[in-house]
């Protein structure tokens, strides 16, 4: 599964620490769902999607 979420995050101009704040997770935890060394849980991927306002599929293929 390829994670996207480095590409959608700098097209919408937000930081790892915009996303951990909104979803109360630790900045380390974004960079390593971005680099495939970790992913979230159904509740953060959902929570993710809908920040960044794209499908759950656009982020993780």
């Amino acid at each position: 599964m390829r994670c996207k979420l480095k590409e959608i995050r700098r097209k919408r101009n937000v930081t790892q620490n915009d996303i951990s704040k909104k979803l109360k997770v630790r900045q380390t935890t974004i960079s390593e769902w971005e680099n495939n060394n970790a992913i979230p849980n159904l509740k953060k991927a959902y929570e993710l999607a809908n920040y960044l306002k794209v499908d759950i599929n656009d982020i993780w293929q």
